[in-house]
């Protein structure tokens, strides 16, 4: 697990909330940041979606000769 920093009074509030909700600061926190993460990329741009895609390889199969079917 990577460690991040944050200012004290988040930390602060970040704990209390942890402890409210019953759950371990961690659990909290990468929930929280998967919330947000999502929202950011929810909010992104058409045109930066497509390149987030292009350069993240999940199309990277397509150029395989064996998936073009409509060519043979």
């Amino acid at each position: 697990m990577k460690s991040i920093y944050v200012e004290d009074q988040l930390h602060r509030s970040l704990k209390l909330l942890a402890s409210l909700e019953r759950k371990a600061l961690a659990e909290l926190v990468q929930e929280c940041l998967r919330i947000a993460v999502r929202k950011k990329l929810s909010d992104l741009p058409t045109e930066m979606l497509t390149a987030l895609s292009a350069l993240g390889g999940s199309f990277d199969f397509l150029t395989d000769g064996k998936e073009d079917i409509y060519t043979r």
